[in-house]
């Protein structure tokens, strides 16, 4: 899975954490107790490692009318990758 991939994997699951929203753009903070960004690692199609970034931060807005107006953007920091294999991490 590609970081772009994730990334949108965790948009998507970002914005389902939220009811229907009123018709006009709005602006929506991530709520970190309800969002998590997490990434899967392949190895030579053998075996698989999950692992997920601690500190992110991230907002979203929705324009229900104008959806190609609609906008995600995340920050991750890359030294809070926990994989739960030091060596990856």
């Amino acid at each position: 899975m590609s970081m772009r991939s994730a990334l949108a994997a965790a948009a998507l699951v970002a914005t389902t954490a939220f009811g229907a929203q009123a018709a006009a753009p709005d602006r929506y903070e991530f709520d970190k107790s309800h969002t998590h960004i997490i990434f899967m690692i392949e190895h030579l199609g053998f075996s698989k490692t999950i692992g997920r970034f601690k500190e992110f931060d991230g907002h979203f807005t929705f324009d229900e009318k104008q959806p190609e107006k609609s906008e995600v953007q995340v920050t991750l920091k890359p030294a809070s990758v926990d994989t739960s294999v030091p060596d990856l991490d």
